[in-house]
């Protein structure tokens, strides 16, 4: 409890000083207004919260490995390594949330919990704040799986809950093997040339 009350501390902070969690600062506001207004994104249509929730997910994935130099077939292939690692992870959190369910979670469990507990509000802050950035200036690229860099461990502690869950030996040893070797192909195969 203690951790959860230092974790929100920032926030409370930024409401109480801004009025929002996710705040419009002036230097924000006027990063906006000089470079991507020049692109037109003022006069484009916006978004329903609907359209723009399938455009923020693409966006993330997207922007996994991200890169100003174009990219191939090749690359966006690549996409399909660290998404199927994510699917291995929440398949891992939906092992855990039975483990905890049936009171025999372990230190692990209370770990990945807790860290997808911090990943889905930090998510739909900032999915809210970037459609509210959508509606006022018409951007459309806030999507950004850096700000997730704290909580990234999530994703492999989350995979062991799964591997841990898995009887068959040799199903076992291809997820170990899949989730130890995909991080490298991918950064291999999902990085643009250039």
């Amino acid at each position: 409890m203690i951790a959860a009350l230092l974790a929100c501390a920032p926030y409370v902070a930024l409401f109480a000083q801004y009025g929002s969690p996710t705040p419009r600062t002036p230097g924000l506001v006027a990063f906006i207004k000089s470079g991507f207004l020049s692109r037109d994104w003022d006069s484009a249509e916006r978004l329903t919260p609907v359209s723009y929730a399938a455009h923020f997910i693409l966006e993330f994935t997207k922007e996994w490995l991200p890169s100003t130099e174009p990219r191939n077939a090749l690359n966006y292939a690549a996409l399909a390594l660290p998404v199927i690692t994510v699917l291995c992870a929440v398949a891992g959190l939906s092992v855990t949330g039975q483990r905890i369910a049936r009171g025999k979670a372990g230190p692990l469990d209370i770990v990945i919990a807790a860290g997808a507990l911090a990943f889905a509000v930090t998510f739909i802050i900032h999915g809210i704040f970037s459609y509210e950035m959508h509606t006022s200036f018409g951007w459309v690229s806030t999507a950004f799986p850096r700000y997730y860099l704290p909580l990234a461990a999530l994703v492999p502690l989350a995979a062991l809950s799964l591997l841990g869950a898995i009887q068959r030996p040799s199903v076992r040893a291809g997820l170990l093997v899949f989730l130890i070797a995909s991080p490298l192909v991918f950064r291999l195969l999902g990085a643009p040339l250039g």
